[in-house]
């Protein structure tokens, strides 16, 4: 995908080149032009391919809930880069826990004293779980 630095901002914007791109390398959409990081069918086909991509989307898809939730289905710690609301949705940190317990250091909501959350992740969730829930038998 570096070889995107050396084409011209007309490819940058083809969506057909930077959805082969992304589909290869999700980090692709760095290179994308303001309109292919704001077309929610290219951030997605990037964050499928690498959940950080997220970090390279236009603010708009960093709020949208579906962009989101397959970002950390791919990596979890992809939360990092989602809207302050969607780190406070239930079933977004879920999601990102589920697939990487570390996710409970992004989230902005406290979930690490809800039980189904910790529970949903059966390792590092329970480094970042509340003193009262590690103490639950």
């Amino acid at each position: 995908w570096d070889v995107l630095f050396h084409v011209d901002n007309q490819c940058r914007s083809d969506i057909g080149i930077m959805l082969e791109a992304t589909k290869q390398d999700g980090n692709a959409l760095y290179y994308g032009s303001d309109s292919i990081r704001k077309n929610k069918h290219a951030v997605i086909t990037a964050v499928r391919q690498q959940g950080k991509a997220l970090f390279h989307a236009s603010c708009d898809l960093q709020s949208d809930k579906e962009v989101v939730l397959e970002a950390v289905k791919q990596d979890g710690s992809a939360l990092t880069w989602a809207s302050t609301s969607l780190r406070a949705d239930k079933e977004v940190v879920l999601e990102a826990v589920k697939q990487n317990g570390a996710a409970f250091r992004c989230e902005t909501r406290d979930l690490s004293v809800d039980k189904e959350a910790v529970l949903e992740e059966k390792g590092l969730a329970f480094r970042w779980a509340s003193d009262e829930l590690r103490a639950d038998r």
